[in-house]
């Protein structure tokens, strides 16, 4: 059989042992263990939520950078809606595209607009944009067709120029026949117009 004779004998250190490992088996079951349940829940949330704090300070931060960019940008806003034409001033845009013709020293045979997209574009105050593209026939050297092209692009009113080809000639005054096609916006009354 078993020898009892020592617990007997040690029954006052077993006694506060077992004591001790009980209270350490109900901590670890009732109270460590939930709360490590707890913890593995809430560190994640907490990280969360620090990023989200950390964050939102970076965007207090920087409301003062925001603030001046929505000025900036509605200063460029008024600047651009003066460059697009209303479509009451097509024929008078035209007639601008043939003086910078004029003045650039080059020959513009023909000019012919047309409308891009049907569907036109909104913006916040109701007004109807299109795209016009314009075909131009030209005729001039390589150096007044760069001055031409530089004059259009600065000019008061969005003109961009998409394309343009120009065919090879060999014999003297060289100049050059090319065609080219420039687009810009025009604020419409109605979008079926044509131009």
């Amino acid at each position: 059989m078993i020898d009892l004779s020592f617990f007997k004998e040690k029954k006052e250190i077993i006694k506060p042992l077992a004591i001790i490992a009980i209270v350490l088996i109900f901590d670890l079951i009732f109270i460590l263990r939930p709360q490590i349940i707890f913890l593995t829940k809430v560190v994640p949330e907490a990280g969360e939520l620090k990023k989200k704090v950390v964050a939102a300070k970076k965007d207090i931060a920087s409301k003062d950078n925001l603030a001046k960019r929505h000025k900036e940008l509605n200063e460029k806003i008024v600047n651009y809606e003066g460059k697009i034409i209303h479509e009451e001033e097509v024929p008078l845009f035209l007639s601008e595209i043939s003086r910078i013709a004029k003045v650039s020293d080059v020959e513009l045979m023909q000019i012919r607009p047309l409308v891009l997209d049907r569907e036109a574009t909104t913006d916040y105050n109701g007004r109807i944009y299109s795209r016009l593209a314009i075909n131009l026939d030209l005729r001039c050297g390589y150096h007044h067709l760069g001055r031409f092209v530089n004059n259009l692009e600065t000019a008061d009113r969005y003109i961009k120029v998409l394309s343009f080809d120009a065919i090879s000639v060999n014999d003297p005054p060289f100049e050059y026949p090319i065609k080219m096609m420039i687009e810009t916006y025009v604020i419409n009354k109605d979008e079926k117009k044509s131009y």
